[in-house]
């Protein structure tokens, strides 16, 4: 008598991948905005907890230093040169940073 091979079930169908491809997108569409927006939230906060540290440094500057030679276009490098903030802290306050008045806001970009 012959013996009759029956298939057996090894591996996955196309439609099983299919399903599954779909299902993996479909979660990686949910998924990539919020982080995103996430990334902008932090960057925001990061700014404004930055623009709060160069104000208590210019806020003790104006404290303890003559303050004469003092102006808007100068402050971040007269806070550098005198240690208030280092070199790296400089560079980003003048990129995203201003000061009008001796308050310390936000460019808008």
């Amino acid at each position: 008598m012959k013996k009759v091979k029956t298939l057996s079930s090894k591996g996955f169908t196309l439609i099983e991948m299919v399903i599954v491809l779909f299902v993996i997108s479909v979660i990686m569409l949910l998924v990539i905005p919020n982080l995103s927006k996430s990334k902008d939230s932090i960057d925001s906060t990061g700014n404004a907890a930055f623009a709060t540290v160069v104000q208590t440094q210019l806020d003790l500057y104006l404290m303890t230093e003559d303050s004469s030679g003092l102006t808007d276009a100068n402050t971040f490098s007269s806070l550098g040169a005198k240690k208030y903030l280092n070199n790296s802290q400089v560079e980003q306050a003048s990129q995203n940073l201003k000061v009008t008045n001796g308050i310390v806001t936000l460019k808008k970009e």
